[in-house]
């Protein structure tokens, strides 16, 4: 999942860029127009004042212009942040999708499974019984998962060869196999 905090941090940067931005334009318009008034408001008589006013107000503008450059500076910075999360975004929505198909798919079979429930319980409930050796002792809990999974799968899609046929281990897929072997004679 994409990380609020990051999307957080970026946004106020992006607010805080936008306040300092507005401040310096209104600072440079500010100078600008001194610069103005000291330019048309030219005393001879006061010339030493103008020019050292004049060059105070430079400084000061050259000052705000280096603003501006860190300001810009941190914009793309900003916008390769912004990239990245869309990035991330993008990565974590398509993982995201192939969780949720697999959970649908999973939703599917299961579906299956309860609409047969029945007799399937029956024969899980009968294997057990008959089996000399635990289930579990096979592959742990998931063992019971997988076979379970692996009845809807048939029940789903092979239902009517179920019925005609004697279940063999080779309609089971290759990773269930494992599991069902100790079981085939139960499953006559």
């Amino acid at each position: 999942m994409v990380d609020i905090y990051k999307i957080n941090s970026v946004i106020n940067k992006i607010k805080g860029a936008e306040q300092q931005n507005t401040l310096n334009k209104e600072a440079l318009d500010k100078k600008v127009r001194e610069q103005e008034h000291i330019c048309n408001e030219l005393w001879w008589e006061k010339g030493d004042q103008n020019i050292k006013k004049l060059t105070e107000n430079t400084q000061e503008i050259m000052g705000l212009v280096r603003n501006q450059n860190d300001i810009t500076r941190c914009a793309f910075s900003l916008n390769r942040d912004t990239l990245k999360l869309l990035e991330d975004i993008s990565v974590n929505t398509r993982e995201d999708i192939k969780y949720l198909r697999r959970i649908i798919k999973d939703l599917t079979v299961t579906k299956e499974f309860f609409r047969y429930g029945d007799w399937v319980t029956k024969l899980i409930q009968d294997i057990v019984r008959k089996s000399d050796k635990k289930l579990e002792d096979i592959n742990g809990a998931s063992a019971w998962d997988i076979i379970s999974y692996e009845f809807s799968i048939m029940i789903k899609y092979d239902h009517e060869k179920i019925k005609d046929e004697e279940i063999d281990i080779d309609h089971f897929s290759p990773d269930a196999r494992e599991y069902i072997k100790p079981l085939k004679k139960n499953l006559r």
